[in-house]
């Protein structure tokens, strides 16, 4: 993303190939999980969903402040998003917010594994957190409920 606004794609040859224009600086930008869509973070404290011709597609509003990350499920149905908020949202392609985790302090990265089983969130606090998803993505998001590992799989992931 740029300050004007604008997010580039680029071929590997170096040739543009789109413009994605908002109104607000760009502080970061991802892919989709199939290459068709692009989504980026404006300073406005909103994600833009934009297809590969760079039309807007969706909007998604509800972070309070600076978004520090972004990406989207396995199956390409969600979007997860972290702020300096303190939260990560997790999103239908509708732009409604489907879940919302609230942490003591800023949400710096987000990752979900490729099989759907593990979400990770990264804190200003120095800390990481990998959480158990139930079963699966969309176990997690009906019930609500996710675990932290135990201690055990802490120690496998080398998370402490």
């Amino acid at each position: 993303g740029a300050e004007n606004g604008t997010a580039y794609l680029w071929s590997l040859k170096g040739d543009m190939m789109q413009e994605f224009k908002d109104y607000a600086y760009i502080p970061c930008v991802a892919f989709s999980t199939d290459g068709k869509s692009v989504i980026t973070a404006g300073t406005d404290f909103s994600i833009t969903l934009w297809d590969l011709q760079g039309r807007q597609v969706q909007k998604f509003k509800g972070h309070v402040s600076r978004i520090n990350a972004m990406t989207f499920s396995p199956d390409g149905k969600y979007l997860f998003s972290c702020s300096a908020d303190n939260t990560a949202k997790v999103w239908n392609m509708k732009g409604e917010i489907v879940k919302e985790i609230k942490e003591a302090s800023n949400i710096t990265s987000i990752a979900v594994s490729p099989d759907g089983k593990f979400f990770l969130t990264g804190l200003m606090n120095h800390n990481v957190k990998l959480w158990n998803v139930p079963k699966t993505l969309s176990d997690f998001l009906k019930s609500g409920e996710l675990d932290e590992l135990s201690d055990e799989q802490k120690k496998l992931y080398n998370t402490n």
